[in-house]
C-alpha cells in the first residue's frame, strides 16, 4: 500500500506546471503584498473612519484601473477614444470651475493670475476633448 502512495504522489507530482506567465509570482513579490496588507490591517484596526474612506477610495480606484485595463485591451479604438474625451472635459470642467471661483474671489492679483492660468489649462482639456472626439 505504502509503495502504490508513494508511485501515485510521483506520478502526480512529478508533471510540470503549466502556469501562464501572468500568473506566476516570486517569493518577494507575495513577502512586498503580505506586508502592505498587514500595514493596512494594522491602520484599519487603530482608525477606523478613515480606513473606510481609504476602503472606498480604494475601491473606486480598482474600477477605474480595471476599466482602463478593459478599454486599452479592447479592438474597439473609438470607445477609448470616447472615454478619453469624457474625462478630458470633466477635467476641463474642474479646471474652469476653479478659475472662476479664484477669478471672483478678493484675494489678490496671484490668485487672479493664477486663476487665468488655470482657465487657460482647462481650456486646453477641453480643445483636447473635441480633438479626441471627432
Amino acid at each position: 500500500m505504502h509503495i502504490l502512495m508513494e508511485s501515485h504522489d510521483q506520478h502526480e507530482f512529478g508533471k510540470q506546471s503549466t502556469t501562464k506567465r501572468g500568473w506566476q509570482f516570486s517569493l518577494l513579490g507575495l513577502f512586498v503584498v503580505t506586508t502592505i496588507i498587514s500595514v493596512c490591517l494594522a491602520f484599519g484596526v487603530s482608525f477606523p473612519r478613515i480606513a473606510v474612506a481609504v476602503v472606498a477610495i480604494g475601491l473606486v480606484q480598482a474600477g477605474i484601473l480595471y476599466l482602463g485595463d478593459w478599454l486599452i485591451r479592447s479592438r474597439g479604438g473609438r470607445t477609448l477614444n470616447r472615454v478619453t474625451s469624457i474625462v478630458r472635459a470633466i477635467f476641463g470642467t474642474a479646471l474652469l470651475a476653479t478659475a472662476a471661483s479664484m477669478a471672483t474671489s478678493n484675494a489678490g492679483a496671484l490668485s487672479f493670475i493664477l486663476a487665468y492660468l488655470i482657465g487657460a489649462i482647462g481650456l486646453l482639456c477641453w480643445i483636447l476633448a473635441w480633438r479626441r472626439w471627432s
